[in-house]
């Protein structure tokens, strides 16, 4: 199925731009991979098109560089929205064994559950899934880690203080502070920034 033309409205120039940009973002941010590409693709393209009568022709960026900054800081933009509605989701949503209000269950004492409702099938399969892209998400950003940034993540995990990875690693803090910066770095890069606090 071919996508919508944008014949008469952008050259072939600009279409290009924004694909390229636009493929360049779904290889980085996994999360893009989930969103169909024409729709990417007519959300930077409406976007240029309000934004490209502020090119000025004579600063030293040509028009193509422009348009690929505008379409960046969209797909960006994007991103961080996603993130933050990942983050909404995981605060607002319900617990399984919260009491559903107004509803009673057989037992006199206990009210209605989710999980009472829901199938327990349908709960482990998606809690499968979300464990194996996790799992998968995770074990990239490891890869990237050097074996020091590892081992503070380890001790960080295990409930260490800043000042007793400090301690265990025989490091200075603004080195293990540094390094917590280079891993967040790499978190964000590995999908992972909607975890991080």
């Amino acid at each position: 199925m071919a996508g919508p033309s944008y014949a008469g409205l952008f050259n072939s120039w600009e279409i290009a731009v924004a694909k390229k940009i636009i493929g360049e973002f779904r290889r980085k941010w996994r999360c893009l991979k989930y969103d169909d590409f024409d729709d990417l693709l007519q959300e930077c393209l409406f976007h240029w098109y309000r934004t490209r009568g502020k090119y000025n022709p004579s600063s030293k960026a040509s028009q193509r560089t422009f348009m690929a900054r505008v379409v960046s800081n969209k797909l960006r933009d994007h991103v961080k929205e996603m993130s933050r509605q990942r983050r909404k989701v995981l605060l607002e949503s319900e617990s399984l064994y919260d009491l559903l209000p107004g509803r009673q269950s057989h037992d006199a004492e206990d009210g209605l559950t989710l999980s009472d409702i829901i199938p327990v099938e349908s709960i482990s399969a998606i809690d499968d899934q979300v464990q194996a892209e996790l799992k998968e998400v995770v074990s990239n950003f490891y890869q990237h880690l050097t074996s020091q940034q590892r081992r503070i993540c380890n001790l960080l995990i295990e409930s260490f203080s800043i000042a007793g990875v400090s301690r265990e690693l025989r490091i200075n803090r603004k080195t293990v502070y540094k390094e917590i910066l280079r891993i967040r770095v790499i978190a964000e890069k590995a999908s992972l920034r909607g975890f991080l606090p």
